[in-house]
């Protein structure tokens, strides 16, 4: 007996150790070991019925009675330590302890008791077995087994972290388990018999082990079923490719400043409850998701719960909801360091949503959001960092900007970071959290320093420029930083573009002159492209067209394939094989992203279409373009309805069909874009009629059943000008648009009912119906590949992923996958989840597959921060100096700047001004003289005061202007009023806000200098003054004395009369003109030549309102309206024509404005001038 009484102390000894070990929270150990007798377990069952009231907790009295006999029998037959026993009741105390309070968890922990005890034998009733047999003893080990089993299980779950929340979706999924343990029990029972014997004691503890690891494992695999239901359903987009690219293209010294930043500091502090939102403002292109990037990757890193999304204008379909499915997935996905219990019981409740509601789930995106609510809840602290907010539709980010504010207001221990321009809407919703704003043009500097001088580095590395030329091109470098004023893009933009130049004098020349801003950076790249050989300047323009205007994303594959097609139409038109290199082609605005080519920014889409003067791409040419394109290659030979199948595979090996699925989904949309682009007055162009006329020959389904009769479409408004052109174009947009309509997700390309085709206009449903098949029968069905598969080749032409989706409801979204499995989990989504919430509506049952189709049907059928502190870094590297003597300029620090000068001669030339001028804007007189004082001695010889003084009167700077306006005027030797910056220093003045300012420079600028008053009379002066105010201000100047006095000297008559011309002609501006008029000027003054006309006639030729008033006002002060110009058709033409005021459009039209003739007109001013009333 005392060998068996050893083995058995050792086995409840080792499954005391077990029990322990599978504790999560080491703290419990003690807890669950605090209890060592079953009179102290009584005692707290009763003290805890009379507190809490509770009268059903006698259901656990026979569990209890059953434990009591258990450790009696112990005690009895097995010599075992009072820690041991202390398990059978510790657990039982705290496990009440954590449900106190919380209704439905006390009844789910009594109910088990009760089923447990239920089974446990009456040990009581096998002493006297026990007594005879020592293999019957042994089964005792493991009924202590089986309830240490039940307390892990319970005591895990209820210590968990927020395990309150998660309880109703967790614990069901226990009941296996607890069942098994209870099937354990019951087994166990039948070992308490004479005839046992070690095998079958041996048998049962291997057969415990194995009941155990089979629940836990079907546990996991239906967890594992449940997620990949719901992902599949929800089809969330995850953003860690676009977060991975972004690092590894980041410098590595990009960023640091924004470490430091006290604002930031606070916010990703948990401990500062205060600081919740942080909002990264910056200009376009700043850098802003690089900056996000860099956040994101810090906090993951830091082992805290981060979600992410980096927004694109790109993905202009982007809607609010799909925000948070990403916030959702992320969240439940986890990271590496994140809590595995945790994201179980996470995953548990997000099943749970998916099972009570998925339609909610899957469409309403306050269900969403309040889902990720209680997610939230449970996971404890998270950052969530959403980038590039403004590039999203304004109506879309305000809904997702509203629910993230929504979850931060429900959710204490959430905080938000946001990235994006400073949107008016933007600023108005996020101003009730009161964000900490980080302006990062403001600060990056520092990163645009170190990103030019790593760059730089790596590309003269590569060339092979001698030492003296590197060092050349390197200095003619150091200004890009401070030229970029806080834009990355423009210095990216630079560089790549500098990089491309051919030959040293091409880089040298672009080098000395950097670009003014990022238009001009652009400008420079289309002058580039304009001055190509003209078959090359024609071919980027196509492309930067195509790239521009597409209404979907364009893959590489697909725009090299157009470019090859032949506008002129031939049925045998052979396509290239290659890829063209667009960034070769076009330059540093375009990049490739997987296989997708896309402008680098969304700036350069705007600067082409909206800003670029010359018209280098126009958005109707580019969708003519598109749209003539699309349709003579839906009309080649390789679509023909009746080729062969070995044809076709051929065709799709060679990459002809690469443009196919474009072309075929597209056409309609380019066609109506193109529509929107016309004016008014236009009418489609000829050659588009006559690719649709030839598309209709070539493609018109025979076997056409017309729909119209029994579901008809809203007419498509954009698309009526076809109408009298061609109606059967016309007809062919509404057939089209109605089969597209009529698709809600049940078609696919390889179902043997194909009897939906019938309802295309066209044969294209029955050639994508055969290129399905043969496209599938050439790709490797499972991960491995064959021998001499055709996978690789087939990737070269149309991208990484090859398997497309079969219902054609996602065609035109080119819906494809990596590979087989991702396409089968997908195609499992097409069960028309949308559903309409009108009962009466057949689609109520039906349903839709995707949300746009179901917001048709509905449509269609039911109707101020405060300033931020700074950190004075000890001896900061010039990459962090500048930014941080910039972020002092703005707070007017004083002693700091002061302190900080001495490295301020170290910095580039071009940085030591810019930083200057920041100073001139708003600073103290002191600070701008002590950084003045501390600068190079080459940058004090240059006009450095004019700077000074321009910025001074931009930023309404008093006390700077006063004290640098002499000083312009010693640097020009007093005399000079020639440069161009002083230029701009006078139209500035002139156009000042401030009476002050205007008064102030009027006193250094025009007093006793002549010839700056002569230049307030020149044309250019006058006309950079467009408001009416300042007009009349000017006006008042030209009667000053002095004014008059210098004017007599320096202005000749013809200067003044020239002046008043186009004062009349180009501004209309009463004020001035009489203002000039009032200073000598001939009314009727003509310029020298045969064909000038005076003011008046060259008013009368103009229609407007404003034009006919000036005319009243110029009659009315004399001007002669029957004032002759001669012209001859030519230099030898025998006849003159003679013109008068009264022939020309605007005097014919002018009773339209005044009420009267021009005859009237003319004899009622002069009734006027006789009266002597004033003009």
């Amino acid at each position: 007996m005392d060998g068996a009484n050893s083995r058995l102390s050792k086995a409840f000894l080792n499954a005391k150790q077990d029990f322990l070990s599978s504790l999560k929270d080491p703290a419990l150990v003690k807890e669950v070991s605090n209890i060592t007798s079953v009179t102290d377990i009584y005692n707290f069952v009763i003290e805890f019925q009379k507190r809490n009231g509770i009268k059903n907790l006698s259901r656990i009295h026979q569990y209890l009675d059953r434990l009591k006999q258990y450790a009696s029998v112990i005690e009895v037959f097995i010599q075992v330590k009072p820690d041991v026993l202390a398990l059978i009741w510790g657990p039982i105390k705290l496990l009440l302890q954590l449900a106190d309070n919380l209704i439905r968890p006390l009844i789910a922990i009594l109910d088990t008791m009760a089923a447990i005890g239920d089974k446990l034998p009456i040990f009581e009733s096998y002493s006297q077995l026990f007594r005879e047999s020592d293999r019957v003893v042994d089964a005792l080990a493991l009924f202590y087994r089986d309830i240490l089993d039940f307390y892990g299980l319970a005591v895990n779950l209820f210590s968990a972290k927020r395990w309150q929340l998660v309880f109703e979706s967790v614990w069901p999924r226990q009941r296996d388990k607890i069942n098994a343990i209870i099937g354990n029990i019951e087994h166990h029972c039948l070992l308490l018999r004479e005839e046992i014997n070690l095998e079958h004691i041996t048998h049962a503890y291997k057969a415990r082990i194995t009941q155990l690891e089979k629940c836990q494992q079907d546990l996991e695999f239906q967890e594992r079923q449940e997620f990949g239901q719901i992902e599949s359903y929800i089809s969330p987009e995850l953003y860690d490719n676009d977060l991975d690219k972004l690092l590894t293209s980041a410098s590595n010294r990009t960023g640091r400043w924004l470490q430091k930043e006290q604002a930031f500091t606070e916010w990703s502090n948990f401990g500062n409850t205060l600081a919740r939102v942080i909002w990264l403002q910056g200009i376009p292109g700043a850098g802003k998701t690089y900056l996000a990037s860099l956040v994101v990757d810090s906090l993951r890193q830091s082992s805290n719960t981060t979600l992410f999304a980096f927004l694109s204008y790109k993905k202009a379909n982007l809607q609010s909801i799909s925000i948070m499915h990403s916030l959702l997935f992320q969240l439940v996905i986890g990271e590496k360091a994140f809590d595995e219990v945790l994201k179980k019981d996470l995953r548990a409740m997000l099943f749970d949503k998916f099972q009570s509601d998925q339609r909610n789930l899957k469409s309403n995106t306050k269900f969403a959001r309040q889902t990720l609510t209680e997610l939230l809840k449970c996971a404890g602290p998270t950052y969530i960092v959403i980038d590039g907010l403004d590039e999203i539709p304004e109506s879309e980010r305000r809904i997702a900007l509203n629910e993230l504010l929504e979850l931060l207001r429900d959710t204490a221990e959430t905080k938000l970071f946001v990235s994006s321009r400073a949107e008016d809407d933007i600023s108005k919703i996020l101003k009730r959290f009161k964000p900490s704003i980080i302006r990062v043009d403001d600060k990056n500097r520092g990163c645009i320093q170190a990103y030019v001088s790593e760059k730089t580095r790596a590309w003269l590395e590569e060339s092979d420029f001698d030492e003296k030329i590197c060092s050349e091109i390197t200095g003619l470098l150091s200004s890009l930083p401070s030229k970029s004023k806080g834009m990355f893009l423009y210095a990216r933009v630079v560089m790549e573009n500098i990089q491309m130049c051919f030959g040293l004098e091409q880089i040298k020349k672009e080098l000395r002159a950097l670009p003014e801003n990022l238009d001009d950076a652009y400008s420079r790249i289309i002058q580039r492209l304009d001055s190509l050989p003209p078959s090359l300047t024609e071919l980027s323009r196509r492309v930067l067209g195509w790239i521009g205007c597409s209404p979907t994303p364009l893959k590489i594959q697909e725009l090299s394939c157009a470019l090859s097609v032949n506008s002129s139409f031939d049925r045998q038109t052979s396509h290239a094989e290659g890829l063209l290199n667009v960034v070769r082609l076009c330059g540093p605005i375009v990049e490739i992203s997987g296989d997708y080519v896309h402008l680098v920014h969304f700036t350069v889409k705007e600067y082409l279409i909206c800003r670029q003067a010359d018209n280098f791409v126009q958005t109707v040419k580019a969708n003519l373009d598109m749209a003539k394109t699309s349709l003579y290659y839906l009309c080649l030979d390789i679509f023909d309805p009746e080729i062969e199948p070995h044809q076709i595979k051929e065709n799709i090996l060679s990459g002809a069909y690469r443009l196919y699925w474009f072309a075929s989904t597209q056409w309609v949309e380019i066609i109506r874009n193109y529509a929107i682009s016309l004016d008014d007055r236009s009418e489609p162009d000829d050659g588009l009629i006559s690719a649709l006329s030839l598309l209709l020959q070539r493609r018109e389904n025979t076997g056409f059943q017309d729909s119209s009769d029994c579901y008809s479409t809203r007419p498509c408004d954009e698309l009526e000008i076809f109408n009298s052109k061609s109606l059967r174009a016309y007809k062919l947009f509404q057939q089209t648009l109605r089969f597209w309509h009529l698709d809600t997700g049940s078609w696919k390309l390889d179902d043997e009912d194909d009897s939906w085709t019938t309802l295309d206009p066209l044969t294209l449903s029955n050639t994508a119906i055969n290129m399905f098949k043969e496209f599938q029968s050439l790709l490797c069905p499972e991960k491995g590949h064959s021998v001499n598969c055709h996978c690789h080749r087939l990737q070269a032409k149309y991208g990484k992923k090859l398997f497309r989706c079969k219902y054609t409801i996602c065609q035109p979204q080119q819906t494809a996958f990596n590979s087989k499995s991702q396409f089968d989990a997908h195609c499992k989504k097409h069960d028309r989840p949308y559903k309409c919430s009108h009962s009466e509506c057949e689609f109520s049952s039906i349903g839709f597959a995707s949300k746009s189709q179901l917001t048709k049907h509905l449509d269609k059928c039911h109707l101020d921060t405060p300033p931020r502190p700074i950190h004075l870094a000890q001896d900061p590297d010039l990459d962090e100096y500048v930014p941080l003597v910039s972020d002092l300029i703005e707070l007017g620090r004083e002693k700091e700047i002061k302190a900080l000068s001495g490295h301020f001669k170290d910095v580039d030339i071009a940085v030591q001004k810019q930083l200057i001028k920041e100073a001139a804007v708003s600073s103290s007189l002191a600070i701008v003289t002590t950084l003045l004082d501390a600068a190079a001695t080459s940058l004090k010889r240059t006009r450095i005061h004019h700077e000074i003084a321009f910025e001074s009167i931009k930023g309404e700077n008093l006390d700077v202007l006063n004290w640098a306006g002499p000083r312009v005027f010693i640097e020009v030797h007093l005399e000079d009023g020639t440069s161009r910056k002083l230029q701009e220093i006078m139209q500035l003045g002139v156009n000042s806000d401030s009476t002050e300012i205007f008064h102030m420079w009027k006193k250094h600028f025009l007093h006793n200098r002549p010839k700056q008053f002569a230049y307030v009379a020149h044309w250019d002066m006058i006309s950079s003054v467009k408001d009416p105010l300042k007009q009349e201000r000017l006006a008042k100047l030209w009667k000053e004395r002095e004014f008059r006095a210098s004017l007599a000297g320096h202005a000749e008559e013809s200067q003044l009369g020239s002046t008043f011309r186009k004062v009349v002609s180009r501004t209309s501006s009463v004020v001035m003109a009489k203002g000039l008029l009032e200073l000598g000027v001939d009314v009727d003054f003509k310029e020298p030549g045969s064909g000038q006309k005076t003011a008046l006639h060259e008013c009368a030729t103009k229609t407007s309102k404003k034009a006919a008033k000036m005319t009243q006002f110029l009659l009315l002060s004399g001007a002669d309206p029957n004032a002759v110009v001669e012209t001859r058709p030519g230099p030898t033409g025998p006849n003159i024509y003679i013109r008068t005021p009264a022939s020309e459009p605007g005097a014919q039209m002018i009773k339209t404005h005044l009420g009267m003739t021009w005859d009237e007109l003319v004899n009622w001013a002069k009734e006027q001038r006789q009266l002597g009333v004033p003009k």
